[in-house]
């Protein structure tokens, strides 16, 4: 079975949701891999014929119907498409400044992302030290139920390049 969901897995981590539809739908009602449509008429790329066999010779040793199948598929890529809207990674530029792209200062940057986590948070910055406000906004998303995690660069004595230690300044 192990197989076969890692095969939904892969395959779902490939190609669109509406690809997975797709394949899903001629699935559904057979009995076994054997009279499903050959992967080169189901995928359009050659991974994503590939994963279509996978799932298809994983199919055959654990025997579910093509139904079974075919609901394993669309599961997994709702449970994909939910993972994505819930998690996101934005990239921020602070500088330096340019008058091709608009910065902000960076106490602002992470002051507004502080503020806008709601349960998770994970800030990494190269250089983080004497920025009262940003741990005081940082405790109070903490009091808020916010999980935090953060990775800063480490002083000389903890084998890094910073002459002070960010951790220790807090």
């Amino acid at each position: 079975m192990q197989a076969l969901l890692d095969a939904v897995i892969d395959l779902v981590a490939l190609v669109s949701p509406g690809k997975v539809r797709t394949i899903a739908g001629a699935l559904r009602g057979l009995a076994t891999p054997d009279a499903a449509p050959a992967p080169n008429t189901l995928a359009d790329t050659p991974a994503a014929r590939a994963a279509v066999a996978r799932v298809l010779a994983a199919w055959t040793p654990v025997q579910p119907t093509g139904d079974e199948v075919a609901g394993m598929l669309l599961g997994a890529s709702e449970a994909r498409l939910r993972v994505e809207r819930e998690l996101s990674v934005e990239l921020v530029w602070t500088g330096p400044t340019t008058r091709f792209v608009p910065t902000r200062r960076t106490e602002q940057v992470l002051l507004d992302l502080i503020a806008s986590a709601t349960t998770d948070l994970f800030l990494v910055s190269f250089v983080a030290y004497d920025v009262r406000s940003v741990v005081t906004a940082m405790n109070e998303a903490a009091s808020g139920g916010v999980r935090l995690r953060v990775l800063l660069e480490a002083s000389t004595s903890h084998g890094g390049t910073l002459n002070v230690d960010p951790a220790a300044r807090g």
